[in-house]
């Protein structure tokens, strides 16, 4: 297994703390006992723990609804549970994906995959149900208590997700629950049958009456601070934390800017044009933004393989190439066991693209009553075959098919995908800084483009490298392959492409100018004016600067006559060069610059005795034994003493250090894992002394009304209260991008 899958128990504690947060106690506490006994049954899960069956039954359906534990049964009469630790740690991330999914696709794409977030999985049809609930769901019922688009209506009869709108938790997969859970089915359907305002679980948890339900994640199209058609999912915050980030009396809004900040805007009414602008309007159309999620990639259908852990996964795939190719013995040769090893990676591969795998849904002509429908009111972009289309070409309204998904489908989010749009939104940023604001966005629609073609950011199985051949370039993936025309079709005609560029080569390109004694150009240049072989010579030059960056952020491959050049991006290397970068900014905080020149020395030079590492450095022995030896403590250099005699003495051995980037990036996960773990703790503590307090601010006769129930001194200390969390969610979220860089955008290293 790679060490970055190595689950420390640091990792175990935080995931734990995460489900609790999310789903509740009962949830949270069956979670852990597998945290600590590792790989086990049923009745390891009873014997390690004082729960009785009744409740461990309800919180592992619980936690397989939510993808957060794997179940493998050889035999059909034992069961064997493993945690995802992967999956579970991916709670921290739901409101940062909230923010990027409607800053690219709009509220209403944003509402659809946070509710399927919050179900675990669903199916096509339920979903149907959820959001249009069928005319036999009211029962003669005209009391006004359902919650429709964010308002009080009466019930089943809008545009929401309600109480009476009925979701069955396995979603017409119960057949993937282990025979000994089956029992426990009722349970499972209240999953996501509860009260669109359940909160957390917490209360009825540890008796197992409660489904372990996130009440602040949206379960309404139009219900929540996510919702479509009540509040924001995006706007002027930063940077977005978790998806239940800091509770606040306004709508808080979940954050897609460049820097850190948490604003909460005071509440509003909304409009009812607004509202109805961001509410879906009918079965085709949610239909239509579904399988625009599952065109990019964020949405995959739910396969029996989803359910087996890492491990089980190769040992089926061995057991598979054994048996076809080797007679079911293990081979006893080298290049044997080097074939097999390929052999189990490429039927690993073979496995998982197999369970993405889905048929190209039945079209139909769009009807009259669907062109009635109002456009929306974002641009969609589309990343498919036309890369960056705009929604003239690609929207709902505009096309004259619509899709027709199976209803049976079962459908899941995807959340390699995110590891993908965050390592895009990390590198824009880094590029803003470096260069500047235009550069960033043509890099931003490189990245865009590209990513219609990648599901995850490494390959966990990669291919063994093939022997490099003189003369001969590295084959490039066409698709990964982009030129500057298809990023000037996606560039807004407002953007200023002359922004950043040398102003002498600017009035080289375009006549009729000149650049004055202070840099400025003279006359103005019009940017609606320019031709088009000149917008894609100053693209060009940007691009360019980009690939002089020391980062290297894009790499030129070819270019044939009379064309443009072609260009793709070295995600690995680019990642390797961004570790690095958070390296030598944890070695300055930690030391200072000397540490600094230290591990570049010795990541240059290799191993070193104090010798060498006097010459690279130019530094006296006595002034590089400390720093070494507190760089070593600190986990960053590696030592070793290697005797020259047959007893250790230390004036007869060789004292040498070297560094290891695989070991001090695992080392700064650690630690990082650590941080985040502590700031988890002290939430926990803060919402515990003001514990009466949100329970009372939580009422429904107390929300929105909060100056007429609480005093003065409740609702200070509920601001107080409100601003610690806030800050406490806004440090998470740093550190999930520190975590995001160190472990997610590649695999791991060869340890020297």
């Amino acid at each position: 297994m790679p060490p970055l899958q190595r689950d420390p128990p640091i990792l175990q504690e935080l995931c734990t703390l995460l489900v609790n947060d999310q789903y509740g106690e009962l949830a949270s506490k069956v979670f852990s006992v597998l945290c600590r006994t590792g790989r086990t049954t049923l009745a390891g899960v009873v014997r390690a723990s004082y729960l009785n069956g009744k409740q461990i039954k309800h919180g592992l359906v619980s936690l397989i609804q939510q993808h957060l534990i794997f179940h493998y049964a050889a035999d059909p009469r034992v069961t064997y549970y493993e945690i995802d630790w992967q999956q579970a740690y991916s709670l921290l991330r739901y409101g940062r994906m909230a923010s990027m999914i409607e800053s690219r696709y709009g509220p209403k794409v944003a509402n659809i995959l946070l509710n399927l977030v919050t179900y675990g999985h669903a199916r096509i049809e339920d979903l149907n149900n959820a959001y249009f609930p069928p005319p036999e769901s009211n029962n003669g019922d005209e009391s006004d208590d359902g919650q429709v688009n964010g308002k009080t209506s009466a019930k089943g009869k809008g545009n929401g997700i309600n109480g009476s709108a009925k979701i069955n938790g396995v979603n017409g997969t119960s057949k993937e629950l282990p025979d000994e859970l089956q029992d426990d089915e009722s349970h499972v359907k209240l999953l996501a049958n509860g009260d669109a305002h359940a909160t957390n679980g917490h209360a009825h948890a540890a008796n197992g009456d409660a489904p372990p339900t996130n009440g602040d994640a949206p379960l309404a199209n139009g219900d929540g601070p996510l919702a479509n058609g009540d509040g924001d999912v995006g706007g002027e915050v930063k940077e977005a934390t978790n998806a239940k980030g800091p509770t606040s009396k306004g709508k808080g809004k979940i954050a897609k800017g460049k820097e850190i900040a948490i604003e909460v805007e005071p509440e509003h009414e909304v409009s009812d044009a607004e509202e109805s602008e961001n509410n879906i309007r009918s079965i085709p159309e949610l239909h239509d933004l579904i399988y625009l999620l599952i065109l990019n990639g964020w949405i995959v259908p739910v396969q029996p393989n989803h359910y087996l852990s890492p491990g089980d996964i190769h040992e089926i795939a061995l057991q598979e190439i054994l048996d076809g190719q080797h007679q079911g013995q293990m081979p006893t040769g080298t290049k044997d066991k080097e074939a097999l090893v390929g052999s189990v990676a490429a039927r690993k591969r073979l496995i998982r693209e197999e369970s993405l795998a889905m048929e190209t849904p039945k079209t139909r002509k769009r009807k009259r009553e669907d062109r009635e429908l109002d456009r929306p009111s974002k641009r969609l972009r589309i990343m498919g075959v036309e890369k960056w289309s705009s929604s003239k070409n690609s929207n709902y309204q505009d096309r004259d098919t619509v899709p027709e998904l199976d209803l049976n489908l079962v459908v899941r989010v995807n959340m390699e995908k995110l590891s993908v749009a965050m390592r895009t939104e990390h590198l824009v940023r880094l590029v803003e800084r470096r260069l500047c604001r235009v550069t960033a966005r043509i890099y931003e629609a490189m990245l865009w483009a590209l990513e219609f073609n990648q599901q995850r950011c490494y390959e966990p199985w990669p291919e063994p490298p093939a022997p490099p051949e003189p003369g001969i370039a590295a084959y490039v993936d066409p698709g990964l392959l982009i030129t500057a025309k298809d990023i000037m079709k996606v560039l807004p005609r407002n953007l200023d492409l002359c922004e950043g560029i040398d102003p002498d080569f600017i009035v080289k390109l375009i006549p009729g100018h000149r650049v004055t004694s202070k840099g400025f150009i003279e006359p103005p240049i019009n940017l609606y004016d320019l031709s088009i072989k000149e917008k894609l010579e100053l693209i060009e030059k940007h691009i360019w600067q980009l690939s002089f960056d020391p980062f290297n952020f894009v790499t030129w491959h070819s270019k044939r006559t009379g064309q443009c050049a072609e260009w793709h991006i070295e995600y690995d290397k680019i990642a390797r060069i961004m570790i690095q970068n958070e390296v030598d900014n944890t070695v300055a905080k930690k030391t200072d610059v000397l540490g600094v020149k230290l591990v570049r020395a010795l990541k240059k030079k290799g191993r070193c005795d104090e010798l060498e590492m006097c010459e690279a450095m130019m530094m006296n022995s006595n002034d590089i034994r400390p720093l070494v030896c507190d760089l070593a403590m600190k986990g960053i250099v590696q030592t070793q003493e290697i005797p020259k005699v047959d007893r250790r003495e230390a004036k007869l051995s060789w004292h040498l250090a070297w560094f290891d980037l695989q070991r001090t990036r695992e080392k700064l996960l650690h630690d990082t894992y650590k941080g985040m773990v502590r700031l988890m703790q002290r939430l926990n503590y803060e919402k515990e002394r003001v514990k009466d307090l949100l329970a009372k601010a939580e009422r429904s006769d107390v929300v929105g009304n909060e100056d007429k129930y609480l005093s003065p001194g409740e609702r200070e200390a509920l601001q107080k209260f409100q601003k610690v969390e806030e800050a406490l969610w806004v440090q998470l979220g740093r550190e999930d991008e520190l975590v995001a860089v160190l472990r997610d955008f590649t695999g791991p290293f060869v340890s020297v």
